[in-house]
C-alpha cells in the first residue's frame, strides 16, 4: 500500500511538471513573437558552426530570418517541441506502471535471439525486468500513436474511454501527429498517406504546413487533456487512487473544452 500511495503522489508531481512545461512552451512562443514583432532588425554578430569565428549578418539578412519566424518557423519549431513532450511524458508514466506491474509488459515483441542472450548475460531477474520495460518504452510510439489511447497499448486499462467519451479527440490527435510527420518526415508537404489516414482534412496533396499561432494553442491544450485524462484513468483503475491538485484541475478543463468544440475550432 505504501508502494502504490509513493507512486500516486510521484504520478501527481510528473504530471504537474509537465504541465508547467507544457505552459512555458506556450508562453516562450508567445514571448518571442512578441519581440520580434516589437524590434527592428538589427545587424549582430554570431558564431560559425564549424569555427569560433565571429561573423556579421547585416540588417538585410537580420530582415529575412525575423520574416520567416514570425510566419511560421516559430510555431513550427514549438509545435514539434510540444509533441515530444508530450511523448516523453506518456512514455514516463509507462515506465512508473511497468515497473510497479511488471506482467503488464507481457505482449512485448522481443526478438527470440536478443531474449535468450538477455537472459543469459542478465545477472538477476531485475536486470531482465529492467531491459523488457526499456524495450516496451520504447516501441510505444512505433505504429499508429493513436492505438495508444483506442487499443490500450501501454496497459493503462482505458478501456472504451477513447472510443466513447472522448471519441472527438482521436482524429484531432491523429491529424496532429500526421502533421508533425509531415513536417519532420516531408518537408512540411502533404502526402497521399497523411490524406489517406484524415479524410475530413481540408489540406491538399503537396501543399506546405503551415502552423498557426491558434493551432499551436489548440495543440498544447489537447495534448496536455489527453494526458490528463489518461492520467486520472491511471491512478483510479491501476492503482485504485483519487486525483486531486493541477491534474484534478486539468481533467475539468479538458472536459469543458471538447465538449464545447474548443480544440475542433482551434486545429482547423
Amino acid at each position: 500500500m505504501e508502494e502504490k500511495l509513493k507512486s500516486i503522489k510521484n504520478i501527481h508531481t510528473m504530471f504537474q511538471v509537465f504541465r508547467g512545461d507544457m505552459a512555458n512552451i506556450w508562453k516562450e512562443y508567445y514571448y518571442l513573437m512578441y519581440i520580434l514583432r516589437q524590434t527592428r532588425p538589427k545587424e549582430f554578430h554570431f558564431l560559425e558552426l564549424h569555427s569560433n569565428t565571429s561573423k556579421l549578418m547585416n540588417k538585410s539578412r537580420v530582415s529575412g530570418l525575423k520574416a520567416r519566424l514570425l510566419n511560421g518557423a516559430n510555431s513550427r519549431t514549438h509545435f514539434i517541441e510540444t509533441i515530444c513532450r508530450f511523448e516523453d511524458y506518456i512514455n514516463s508514466l509507462a515506465s512508473i506502471v511497468f515497473h510497479d506491474y511488471p506482467y503488464k509488459t507481457s505482449g512485448s515483441k522481443m526478438d527470440a535471439q536478443k531474449l535468450y542472450d538477455l537472459i543469459i548475460k542478465s545477472p538477476d531477474k531485475e536486470t531482465i525486468i529492467d531491459h523488457i520495460i526499456e524495450e516496451k518504452i520504447r516501441s510505444i510510439f512505433y505504429g499508429n500513436p493513436v492505438e495508444i489511447f483506442t487499443g490500450d497499448k501501454c496497459k493503462f486499462e482505458l478501456g472504451n474511454l477513447f472510443k466513447d467519451k472522448y471519441k472527438d479527440a482521436i482524429p484531432i490527435f491523429s491529424e496532429i501527429i500526421g502533421r508533425r510527420n509531415l513536417i519532420v518526415h516531408n518537408s512540411g508537404r502533404v502526402d497521399k498517406k497523411y490524406l489517406r489516414e484524415n479524410p475530413s482534412s481540408l489540406l491538399k496533396e503537396n501543399q506546405k504546413i503551415i502552423v498557426s499561432e491558434d493551432y499551436l494553442r489548440g495543440t498544447i491544450g489537447l495534448l496536455i487533456g489527453i494526458s490528463a485524462i489518461t492520467t486520472k484513468t491511471v491512478i483510479g483503475n491501476v492503482y485504485r487512487g483519487e486525483v486531486q491538485g493541477v491534474l484534478e484541475r486539468s481533467t475539468i478543463t479538458f472536459d469543458t473544452r471538447i465538449f464545447n468544440k474548443w480544440y475542433v475550432n482551434l486545429l482547423k
